[in-house]
């Protein structure tokens, strides 16, 4: 089953912390991620297979040599690290992406199992969190690409479509060490692949400029922008979700509905039998009046029918607490029922 429509949800705490990742980890990472159910608990396990993984990123490789490089991203990603750290600095937090890592080399499949300390940041996220779909980075080649794609997604998301970086603390964001240390090598081996990359594969577009001081660039400029086709076309899937979600709302309010009509003809049949009453169309709502002799007579017409399918709880308890009322007459009264 292909996964490359699935929702990738990550805190922007995680997309703004520091580690390292090879293109081929990255991929695996965000593969499992987007395999989390946002608004569930999270899983103790999630496997991909080598289809899958061919069916992502490998498609120009042999069914052996993409497992063989899915069991290599995997043991790298088991020793890898991330370092969070808050606004304040006041707090850090370094621990491990995944916590074991499994094979089935008869089935070519890798299990990862993700640690406890990560989970909170890619699952049951309310806020201060970036959604994208998995299929806007499949074809990104640099690793770069693809943090840069995600940090751009989450300043978007926070109404931010414009950011200014120093070089250094921007190379530093993106854990390039010591590499590329001359200008021009930073921007030839990491800005414009990922700026080319970007534009061309993802739903988001961007510019590149950089700002001088003295004689020197030391600041680097990022505008982007979500791209109008996907943004319509969002809107388009926003509208069919809602008006799914109304049917199935619908559909749940008729299923209640029906439950609390059985739980009251339940109720009511036991008090009436308990009386030694005689009990009958009950269930078309008709109103009772109970006679010197114990007998039920019955009233032609379906006012009771309203607290079986109001939407307004209160009048529904305050109908049964009128039922249980009923226990409390004495046998020789005569009562209507107008509820």
């Amino acid at each position: 089953m292909s996964m490359s429509n699935n929702l990738i949800y990550k805190s922007n705490d995680i997309i703004e912390a520091s580690y390292h990742l090879t293109l081929n980890e990255q991929r695996l990472l965000l593969a499992c991620i987007s395999q989390v159910k946002s608004d569930g608990a999270i899983g103790d396990r999630y496997v991909i297979s080598v289809e899958q993984a061919r069916d992502l990123f490998y498609d120009n490789k042999g069914k052996d040599k993409a497992f063989r490089d899915l069991k290599a991203a995997s043991k790298k990603l088991w020793d890898r690290g991330i370092h969070m750290k808050s606004e304040s600095g006041q707090r850090e937090l370094f621990t491990r992406w995944v916590s074991t890592v499994e094979f089935d080399n008869e089935e070519q499949t890798a299990t990862l199992y993700f640690h406890d300390q990560i989970k909170p940041y890619i699952a049951q996220l309310k806020s201060n969190f970036t959604k994208y779909r998995l299929s806007h980075i499949t074809q990104l080649t640099s690793v770069y690409a693809i943090r840069i794609y995600e940090l751009i997604v989450s300043w978007y998301s926070q109404n931010q479509p414009y950011k200014e970086y120093k070089i250094d603390d921007f190379k530093e964001l993106l854990q390039i060490g010591d590499k590329y240390s001359q200008f021009g090598e930073f921007k030839s081996r990491v800005i414009t692949p990922a700026l080319k990359q970007i534009n061309a594969h993802t739903d988001f577009e961007f510019e590149i400029s950089y700002r001088k001081v003295g004689r020197s660039f030391k600041y680097i400029q990022l505008r982007f922008n979500r791209k109008p086709e996907f943004e319509l076309a969002e809107s388009i899937n926003q509208k069919k979700m809602q008006h799914n979600l109304s049917k199935a709302e619908q559909k749940s309010r008729a299923i209640e509905k029906q439950r609390k009509k059985a739980a009251f003809t339940e109720y009511a049949k036991d008090i009436f039998i308990a009386k030694g009453m005689t009990f009958e169309n009950i269930e078309t709502g008709a109103i009772y009046t109970v006679d010197e002799n114990n007998s039920i007579m019955t009233n032609d017409f379906n006012e009771l029918n309203k607290y079986f399918i109001t939407d307004d709880h209160m009048k529904y308890l305050l109908f049964l607490n009128r039922i249980r009322q009923i226990n409390n007459l004495d046998d020789s009264d005569t009562k209507t029922f107008n509820f």
